[in-house]
């Protein structure tokens, strides 16, 4: 991404585009950067709710003002979206947080996402 924060306009087609890439495209999808403070849980770069039955989704990224300074990697507004999409892909699990599986389904998550956008810039780059 940009070295700004995107606007509200460019992180909604952000995240539309990467609805198609993910085959979320019936899904209604809300994200806004959002203060630490607004989070459910502390600590969190993304955070989403989100109903099945609906199809709709809230996501919160954390506006880059509240971004923790000094930690080891620099704030990818772009992975933390796509983080937050790939918990729709994988909606229908069902796990509970604290427990180790959790943590394993996170972690998958956060690699998976990673790859992706490794991939996208090196397209992006040679392109």
């Amino acid at each position: 991404m940009q070295n700004r924060p995107p606007t509200a306009l460019e992180l909604t087609q952000l995240c539309e585009s990467w609805q198609k890439v993910l085959g979320l495209d019936a899904w209604r999808v809300k994200v806004k950067l959002c203060r630490a403070r607004d989070f459910n849980v502390e600590g969190r770069q993304g955070e989403i709710i989100f109903d099945r039955k609906r199809l709709e989704a809230d996501i919160k990224i954390i506006d880059p003002q509240d971004y923790p300074p000094g930690e080891l990697f620099p704030q990818d507004i772009e992975q933390t979206l796509v983080h937050e999409l790939l918990h729709l892909v994988w909606a229908v699990t069902q796990v509970d947080a604290g427990t180790e599986e959790y943590v394993q389904w996170e972690a998958a998550i956060h690699l998976t996402a990673r790859a992706m956008m490794t991939l996208r810039r090196e397209i992006r780059d040679d392109g």
